[in-house]
């Protein structure tokens, strides 16, 4: 399988969790890398954002978080408002409900180094 493809079949796993409601925010004891903070926008509009990636935003991942490493993490950047946004996302399994996947974000939050694509097609 191509990369492009393994990119684009996790953000419709992500997406179609996040459609349904199944989202889980990791709280962060960084408040300078909180959810959103510095981007000034609302959980609404991160939902738009978040659903509008495609395999272009791809930045790194599958691999281990940092913090959790029984958790696979994608990285993605995204523009919003002329910031670079970070977004390390992620899907988890439901342990009570079998048929449930939830879509992780661990990280949404101004990029603090520029962020390499490296599927990124330029015209």
């Amino acid at each position: 399988m191509s990369k492009r493809r393994e990119v684009a079949d996790f953000l419709s796993a992500f997406k179609a969790a996040l459609s349904l409601g199944h989202r889980k925010l990791r709280r962060r004891a960084d408040e300078k890398k909180a959810h959103l903070s510095g981007l000034q926008i609302t959980q609404n509009e991160a939902d738009t954002y978040l659903m509008s990636l495609t395999p272009d935003n791809y930045s790194r991942g599958p691999e281990p978080d940092d913090f959790a490493s029984e958790q696979n993490v994608w990285v993605f950047g995204c523009d919003i408002n002329g910031t670079e946004a970070y977004l390390k996302l992620a899907l988890e399994p439901d342990r009570r409900r079998r048929t449930v996947v939830h879509a992780v974000i661990w990280s949404f939050h101004p990029a603090e180094y520029p962020i390499r694509y490296p599927l990124r097609v330029e015209p």
